[in-house]
């Protein structure tokens, strides 16, 4: 779409952005404590934000006008919207996601399989899937309406940050702290561990938990703090060094690295994922414009070949 939602650590009001100008269009504001998290429709008509003070609300992107409150009673951590901007989802303290109407704000489907508080949720575009990580490593990919758990990965050995599916449905990458993995749907097998460190390992037998120390800033560990698969399955990590990696879907190696103004925390694309957008914690916001040949776009489906060196990408 044409704008982007940024949030600001600890910042009551949430920011709509023109996203070809980097200007703030719309200011959302009414919450009593700091905005937590928020996700806009695909659409384009809505906003969904959740608080500190236990509300989920959604907004018009147009106006910033309160459209309808989410009657949920606890802290939501943090909310999704489903590709057909039809379905809000929400976690809660109590380690459950709720799934909730777009429209009306009914409760749908409660999902109670996590023993541990989530933190990272997320749609997939190809059927009715959605994936969830907590705090204790668990990665759970499930379908509703039924809460079917179609898969359950539990190799990360911290909190799960971020879980992204790729357009097509077929992979999903999860970050925690320490390293960033790449799944196959089909066999529930791991494609790649990358670690902090940059070291990766390739294939099934990579479930193994990685562990180092990484390189160090200001005598503190360098940390991944989210991810996101963007188009042609192409994977883009942020970590706590200012640094944005855009990696192979397949092997997990560095195509490119972008450095930010401040620590990079939240990841965002176009609908077809050739733009990301990237806010940092200072409300700093970046556009990854990423320029692909043809052959570029063949090579980085499944079973890719060497990706092409004429591949650029512009950051503004």
């Amino acid at each position: 779409g044409s704008q982007f939602a940024v949030v600001v650590a600890g910042v009551k009001q949430c920011f709509i952005t023109d996203a070809a100008t980097g200007k703030v269009t719309v200011t959302i504001k009414g919450h009593l404590d700091p905005v937590l998290s928020c996700a806009q429709s695909k659409d384009g008509k809505f906003l969904v934000t959740t608080s500190a003070d236990c509300t989920v609300v959604l907004w018009d992107m147009t106006n910033g006008k309160k459209l309808r409150e989410v009657p949920v009673n606890f802290q939501a951590n943090v909310c999704a919207v489903s590709d057909d901007s039809e379905i809000v989802a929400t976690t809660s303290t109590e380690d459950f996601v709720h799934l909730w109407d777009a429209k009306q704000c009914e409760p749908l489907y409660t999902f109670t399989r996590h023993s541990a508080t989530i933190f990272s949720v997320g749609f997939c575009r190809k059927g009715n899937l959605f994936a969830s990580g907590a705090t204790n490593g668990e990665v759970m990919v499930w379908s509703y309406p039924s809460g079917e758990v179609r898969a359950a990965f539990n190799k990360h050995r911290s909190s799960v940050l971020a879980v992204s599916f790729s357009h097509d449905g077929r992979r999903l990458c999860t970050v925690d702290k320490e390293n960033v993995r790449c799944w196959d749907l089909f066999t529930n097998h791991c494609v790649f561990t990358r670690d902090i460190k940059g070291n990766v390992a390739v294939g099934p037998g990579t479930n193994d938990d990685r562990r180092g120390t990484g390189p160090q800033v200001a005598d503190e560990p360098v940390r991944f703090l989210s991810c996101a698969m963007i188009a042609c399955n192409l994977i883009v990590v942020t970590q706590s060094n200012r640094f944005v990696l855009v990696l192979d879907p397949n092997h997990g190696s560095e195509i490119l690295s972008i450095q930010t103004k401040a620590i990079a925390t939240a990841i965002g694309m176009s609908f077809n994922g050739d733009t990301v957008f990237i806010g940092d914690m200072h409300g700093n916001q970046y556009r990854l414009k990423l320029q692909f040949l043809p052959r570029d776009v063949k090579a980085f489906n499944l079973g890719a070949k060497p990706y092409s060196k004429e591949k650029n990408a512009k950051i503004d």
